[in-house]
């Protein structure tokens, strides 16, 4: 299950959703939770999901965005969980890698990095560029031994955007967001 926050991402959401759509992995639901976008958000999700039967959307009045990342994880049924933001995208076979991970064996959590990519009219800061960067792979580790390792090389970046998470160990384990 694929759970996208929607808030006034017109200019993105577009792209976002058809990084997803176009993954070799086939075999998912894609959550799109509208948290009261004033913008054209609304409707160009409903003109995708029209052509896509594996988008779900859900509108909702502005709850920000730990409420609506809540309300996606209360309708997700995927063995698997991500959280892309809607002003974000996958790269082409992303979720083709990240399964070939859990394959090897049942985990409940896989981190991951990510790469920034900036506007035009933005300015590049270098901090950011490498914020979303590991130095290393930590492998297969228990979740302290994990945290403990990427805590002591200061590598760690709390981004739900940045993990697959297996959805009945978060369930079992009564993992939510703080609203």
């Amino acid at each position: 299950s694929i759970i996208i926050p929607v808030y006034n991402t017109e200019k993105w959401i577009e792209e976002c959703l058809y990084s997803v759509l176009t993954q070799s992995i086939k075999e998912i639901e894609i959550i799109c939770v509208n948290d009261g976008s004033t913008d054209k958000s609304k409707e160009i999700l409903q003109k995708i999901a029209s052509i896509d039967n594996r988008i779900i959307i859900i509108n909702q009045k502005n709850k920000g965005l730990p409420a609506t990342r809540n309300t996606g994880l209360n309708f997700a049924i995927g063995e698997y969980l991500l959280f892309l933001d809607s002003d974000d995208m996958f790269r082409n076979d992303t979720l083709n890698e990240l399964m070939k991970i859990v394959n090897k064996g049942k985990v409940e959590v896989i981190y991951f990095d990510a790469f920034v990519y900036f506007m035009p009219e933005m300015i590049f800061d270098i901090k950011k560029v490498n914020y979303y960067k590991r130095n290393k792979s930590y492998g297969f580790m228990t979740g302290k031994e994990l945290f403990s390792n990427i805590i002591m090389n200061e590598q760690f970046s709390d981004s739900a955007c940045l993990m697959m998470i297996d959805r009945e160990w978060l369930n079992k384990n009564k993992i939510k967001f703080i609203e």
